[in-house]
């Protein structure tokens, strides 16, 4: 009796020719099926409807599940529609007495019930019954016999059944069942399909409804959801489509139910023997029920069909939704599913009290991690950490926390205050995690928690790989919070060789630091620092890592490698949405940039950092963008900009750390141009006090001696001036061309007169090694007045071109501003013609560059060991091929160029 699938309004004239051909006098059978929910009841009540108006006596009556027993029960249903006759009423009476109360009715019974039911009175008549495969035995075979008499009765009658249901056991009900609606041979069937989305538009009327995608085509479900909305209820989330899911299982069966509860727990296709163990059953019963939810639409590929429905079986406060969570964790575990799928169990489950779960928590927050779902991690590592009874294993899921969480940057201070607190715990306790809690402590700035972590550490000597680990952090500690250490600063020296782990990276970066900023860096620690940053990875537990091994570079002016690896870990901080991560490179660009004269650079990175996470987050390591944007903003000559950056509130531990430097170092440079003469120096001698104090008096870090020497010349303290000078020279043990060149320029303005130019050209040297355009320009600025002190002002005309194209490069606009001033017509007269790429060879490169630069014929002679008369020659051949007349106009760009 296969049918295709129709619609409810295609279906309904289906029935109407049955009613035809009953008012002539000739009966039927339809028999309905469909998914439950499907609109089967809906349909029913449109064709008593038709009926009714076309003068027919409809009988009605619905099978239940809790009536399957009761002899008669469905007829009971119809026969109360029918005004007996007191005959009637005797043979129905009797009819029912004969009936047993389990096994076969006298066929005698039936039949008179059947002549009871179809006596004509005086009109066609209709009988429906819904949900037949509920009827009891007694009255499917009462149905079974009408059915067979229908044609000369001229009854119509209509019986609707799920379709999921064809009878599974091997009874006589469900035989009788199995006769009634597949085996008749003169039935209409009637399959209704799910509702199409233009139908379902239609039901919805005019006014649009999100979410009606959670039906899933079933009428009961849209009535449901339609209902939810007109209450203000989202899609699939209201009391009536909850109580519509519920209803819908409930008819389908209790294997269904549970099967749908599994499904809902797994999240996913399962196979049927998990699902069979997961919600009790074996792997057939399984199988069956989740046809039957197939059949009902209800699962689509294995998977509940919706995340509504999904959302609504597990919100069933029916299902034993604790008992699925904690069988699908363990048996998921136990066939070795990914741990991020287990995990998911044990967080909607809340618990990890036994001994395998923290491990496997442990290693999903890995996984989840590594995938760049942090939400994810942070869940399965706070789960570990409070529900876990084993310390040792609290410790672990602790760290990894405070690492995830900072990394991040989503700490509220609330979490900042209980971060510090268990580190500074962790660390009393001597666990074996104290190194990896005192490097917190130290980024979250907390120098009180952090002395005295350090005091209680000390209080227990450590052995082995303890004691190594501890090595190292002390030496971060004196380079980065020295004060915090017990009995005060102790100068940063690299760990015994007879202790230190050869292979640790952390501990190779840790030492290369400590050499740069105990000034005495050699190449072969600076090549470990390099080898160390290349090879660092972005993770939590890396930051001190790739912090110690880019500083020591930055320090000693070793600037493209740090650049290099900040651009290539800032890509995959952003793709990670690792917002920490992201600030802190966005810091270490931005003094990048500064060293190199990037005044603009350096400003938006700095801004950049700042915003990137909250100022919590940030700890006393906030002082270093704002200590870069204070420099980068008054060197540019917003002073406006560098006081607001100033008025920006900082801890008070800021100063007790390397940080701190840095911003004190900018504060005096923004005192220093505004006039501010003698609070620039303070600054600049409490700098230099604390550096020498801390054993980190290194040039590359904050060379105060030049900051203090210039603040001494403005006093017109040359003598002062004069010996901070000497010393930062002194301390240059090796090349320092940044800050080299910067105590060449101060001492030149110390000098006589006649002595300034050829001192002023040695910076310009060192600058240009150094690429600091910023420094450069001012160089040459200086370099320019020199020669119109001493009179020579075609050469000063040529340098200050020079300083003016450095200074615009740079943005220093006020440097750029005095230029003008100095010289207005050349410099806003139109730029001398750019330098063609390969043009010049080689050695006419050079002798243009010092040309350009405002050395005679003789000194670039000196400079290049070769003749005046060749100098005489390259000059002619350079002023032909660049068109030019003479030395002014040499392009400005040669004196920032690099050879082609």
């Amino acid at each position: 009796m296969a049918s295709a699938s129709v619609s409810v309004e295609h279906a309904v004239p289906v029935v109407g020719d049955l009613l035809d051909s009953a008012e002539t006098g000739r009966g039927g059978l339809a028999v309905v099926s469909g998914a439950v929910g499907g609109g089967k009841t809906r349909f029913l009540e449109r064709v008593r409807d038709l009926a009714r108006e076309r003068g027919f006596h409809v009988l009605e009556a619905e099978g239940s599940r809790a009536e399957r027993d009761l002899p008669f029960g469905l007829v009971g249903q119809l026969l109360a529609g029918v005004d007996l006759t007191p005959a009637e009423i005797e043979r129905v009476s009797a009819a029912l007495r004969a009936a047993p109360a389990s096994g076969e009715p006298p066929v005698a019974s039936v039949l008179d019930l059947c002549l009871v039911l179809t006596a004509r009175r005086g009109a066609p008549l209709l009988v429906t019954v819904d949900d037949v495969h509920h009827a009891d035995t007694a009255s499917l075979r009462c149905l079974l016999l009408l059915s067979r008499r229908l044609r000369a009765a001229g009854v119509v009658v209509v019986l609707a059944h799920d379709r999921h249901a064809p009878a599974r056991a091997d009874d006589r009900r469900a035989e009788c069942l199995r006769e009634l609606v597949a085996d008749q041979p003169h039935a209409v069937p009637v399959d209704l399909a799910p509702l199409t989305a233009d139908e379902v538009a239609a039901v919805a009327g005019p006014a649009p409804v999100d979410g009606l995608a959670a039906c899933l085509g079933l009428p009961r479900l849209l009535l449901a959801l339609l209902a939810d909305a007109a209450c203000g209820a989202a899609p699939g989330d209201g009391p009536a489509y909850a109580r519509a899911v519920a209803d819908t299982l409930r008819r389908l069966g209790d294997p269904a139910a549970r099967v749908a509860g599994g499904l809902a727990v797994v999240d996913g296709p399962a196979d049927h023997a998990l699902l069979g163990d997961l919600v009790g059953a074996d792997a057939d019963t399984a199988a069956t029920a989740l046809r039957d939810l197939t059949a009902a639409h209800l699962v689509r590929d294995g998977a509940l069909a919706h995340p509504a429905l999904r959302a609504a079986v597990l919100a069933d406060p029916a299902a034993d939704l604790a008992g699925l969570r904690a069988r699908a964790a363990a048996l998921l575990n136990n066939r070795g599913a990914p741990a991020v799928a287990v995990a998911d169990h044990l967080v909607a489950l809340g618990d990890a009290s036994e001994p395998w779960m923290t491990g496997l928590l442990r290693e999903a927050a890995q996984q989840a991690q590594s995938s760049g779902d942090r939400a994810r991690a942070h869940d399965y590592l706070r789960l570990a950490h409070d529900r876990t009874g084993d310390e040792r294993e609290r410790a672990e899921a602790a760290v990894r926390l405070l690492g995830l969480e900072w990394q991040s940057g989503t700490p509220t201070p609330a979490r900042r205050a209980e971060h510090v607190a268990a580190a500074l715990s962790h660390a009393r306790s001597g666990g074996r995690h104290t190194a990896a809690m005192l490097r917190y402590l130290m980024r979250y700035g907390a120098g009180a928690e952090l002395t005295e972590a350090w005091a209680a550490v000390d209080a227990v000597p450590a052995r082995g790989r303890a004691a190594a680990d501890l090595a190292v952090t002390r030496l971060l500690t004196a380079c980065s919070h020295p004060t915090a250490l017990p009995g005060g600063p102790v100068p940063p020296r690299r760990r015994d060789p007879a202790t230190a782990v050869p292979a640790d990276p952390l501990g190779r970066a840790a030492d290369a630091l400590a050499d740069v900023l105990a000034n005495w860096a050699d190449p072969d620690s600076l090549a470990v620092a390099e080898e160390v940053l290349r090879e660092a990875r972005l993770s939590a537990e890396s930051f001190e890592q790739v912090e110690s091994a880019l500083l020591a570079l930055v320090y000693a002016e070793r600037l493209d490698t740090p650049a290099e690896v900040c651009a290539a870990l800032l890509a995959e901080a952003e793709a990670q949405g690792a917002d920490t991560w992201r600030a802190r490179l966005l810091s270490w660009r931005a003094e990048i940039a500064l060293r190199r004269g990037d005044l603009a650079g350096a400003e938006t990175a700095a801004r950049a950092a700042l915003t990137a996470v909250h100022r919590q987050v940030w700890g006393t390591a906030i002082a270093e963008p704002l200590g870069v944007l204070v420099a980068a903003t008054t060197a540019r000559g917003d002073l406006d900009a560098a006081a607001a950056a100033l008025a920006e509130p900082v801890p008070d531990e800021v100063f007790d750390t390397r940080h701190g430097l840095r911003y004190l170092c900018a504060r005096g440079e923004y005192h220093r141009a505004r006039g501010h003469v003698h609070a620039a120096l303070g600054d600049f001698l409490v700098v230099g006090q604390l550096m020498v104090a801390w054993g980190v008096d290194a040039p590359g870090l904050a060379p105060w001696r030049l900051r203090a020497a210039d603040a001494y010349h403005a006093l017109g303290k040359r003598e002062k001036a004069r010996k901070l000078i000497d010393e930062q020279l002194t301390a240059l043990r090796h090349r320092h061309p940044r800050v080299r060149g910067a105590a060449m320029r101060l001492r030149a303005a110390t000098a006589e007169v006649a002595d300034r130019p050829h001192l002023l050209r040695r910076a310009v040297d060192e600058l240009q090694e150094s690429g600091d355009q910023y420094e450069l320009a001012g160089a040459q600025a200086a370099l320019g007045e020199a020669h119109r002190a001493c009179g020579d002002h075609r050469r000063a005309r040529t340098v200050f071109r020079v300083a003016a194209t450095l200074a615009e490069d740079a943005g220093a606009e006020t440097l750029l501003r005095a230029l003008a001033a100095e010289y207005p017509d050349d410099h806003t007269a139109d730029p001398a013609p750019a330098l063609p790429p390969t043009l010049l060879s080689d050695a006419e490169f050079r002798v243009a560059k010092l040309a350009a630069a405002g050395l005679t014929n003789r000194e670039i002679a000196g400079r290049l060991y070769i003749t005046v008369s060749t100098v005489e020659q390259h000059l002619t051949r350079v002023y032909r091929k660049l068109n030019v007349r003479g030395r002014d106009g040499l392009p400005a760009e040669l004196c920032t160029s690099v050879a082609p």
